[in-house]
């Protein structure tokens, strides 16, 4: 009965409902657990110049989409990283961005790179942000830098104004109070910042993650497998930017 009382486009994702493939069991094989079978294990390497049998070749749900990555110095390593990885596997083009020049390269907290592709205040003065499908913000000490950023919060705007996908982790929830986009929609985050999307108007819920409106939040960087997942899956099930 209290399902019927959520608004429409939003539901919390407890963590049973990650899909099967992606559970740890199934990520790391070889483990005293029960993995689903792989689709992988009948298939032998091919010999050189071969053609990989067609159930090997993955359909790829993100082709033609285009991402932004923001991105500043001491951001959550994994919370970068690993989006990036996961959209790119399935076809889309990411584009790191930050408030410095283009290829500066922005160090995590634990000390990973990752360089930027563009500056943020390109982006937004060419009109370049229309492009794109969708925002990943990751979380660390990156979002308290990037939230002064008037660039950064005008390209969030839109796209929730346009219907387009804000994915954040942690801290990244931050970035939506600073939007001014936060007011009666249903989020997660890291503990610490859960007063502010509170107090910002945001509908607090303790979940791996949660999708409103095209906007998807997670709580830490154990999520992260429940919250990418929720992402492609958003920017699949909309219409292109470019369409």
């Amino acid at each position: 009965r209290g399902s019927r009382l959520k608004p429409r486009g939003f539901c919390v994702r407890p963590p049973a409902r990650v899909p099967a493939f992606m559970a740890a069991s199934a990520m790391f094989p070889g483990g005293k657990v029960d993995a689903p079978p792989s689709p992988w294990e009948d298939l032998a390497a091919p010999a050189e110049d071969a053609a990989w049998p067609a159930a090997a070749v993955k359909e790829l749900r993100l082709t033609g989409r285009k991402v932004l990555l923001f991105c500043d110095f001491n951001f959550e390593d994994v919370e970068a990283t690993f989006p990036k990885m996961r959209l790119e596997e399935e076809g889309a083009q990411v584009t790191v961005c930050g408030t410095h020049p283009a290829g500066i390269k922005y160090t995590g907290k634990f000390g990973c790179p990752i360089v930027s592709d563009k500056c943020v205040s390109d982006i937004w003065k060419n009109d370049e942000y229309k492009s794109y499908d969708g925002v990943m913000i990751p979380g660390g000490f990156a979002p308290d830098y990037m939230r002064r950023s008037p660039d950064m919060m005008n390209i969030i705007r839109y796209m929730v104004e346009n219907q387009r996908v804000v994915a954040t982790v942690c801290h990244g929830p931050w970035m939506l109070c600073s939007a001014k986009v936060v007011k009666d929609l249903n989020v997660t985050c890291f503990s610490a910042v859960k007063d502010d999307v509170v107090a910002a108007g945001g509908i607090f819920h303790d979940a791996p993650v949660v999708v409103d409106r095209g906007v998807v939040t997670s709580r830490l960087p154990k999520d992260l497998p429940q919250m990418t997942f929720a992402m492609i899956e958003e920017i699949h099930r909309r219409p292109a930017a470019s369409s």
